[in-house]
């Protein structure tokens, strides 16, 4: 079977990525359906297949990377605050630490968590969106700015 990437990054960028969604999906104390289906997504996404949650990353929050790769760890975190149709306070202030320490600006961090929670708005025909492809947009969109 051919494994089909639709937003290729750096493989240590991806499972940094998948990392940041795991804590966001914990934050809360429990795991829901939708969250590790969004993880799942996020994974074939980013090319690495279905994936299980990646185990600790101490360096997946370092500074030295470029703004957009640190503005798509935001990303993805907020985007799996939507996962499972219920956001969380304790999730909502985990994603705004991650977001000081990434030093994502405020007006950007906005920008972020509206395309990702817009990401699961299901399309012009009503039809709920493939989550692959959601998510893939969304990296595609913060990795590309225009």
């Amino acid at each position: 079977m051919t494994r089909l990437s639709f937003a290729p990054v750096a493989p240590e960028l991806a499972i940094d990525t998948l990392f940041v969604m795991s804590v966001i999906m914990k934050a809360d104390g429990k795991i829901e359906p939708g969250e590790r289906k969004a993880l799942d997504a996020a994974a074939r996404a980013l090319g690495l297949g279905s994936f299980t949650m990646p185990a600790e990353r101490p360096n997946a929050l370092r500074l030295d990377r470029s703004y957009e790769d640190r503005a798509l760890l935001f990303a993805a975190a907020a985007w799996m605050l939507y996962a499972d149709g219920q956001v969380a306070q304790t999730e909502t202030a985990l994603a705004g630490d991650l977001a000081s320490r990434l030093q994502i600006d405020p007006s950007e961090q906005t920008r972020l968590a509206l395309l990702a929670r817009d990401s699961f708005t299901p399309g012009a025909d009503g039809q709920p969106r493939d989550w692959t492809v959601s998510f893939a947009s969304l990296v595609q969109t913060v990795l590309n700015p225009v």
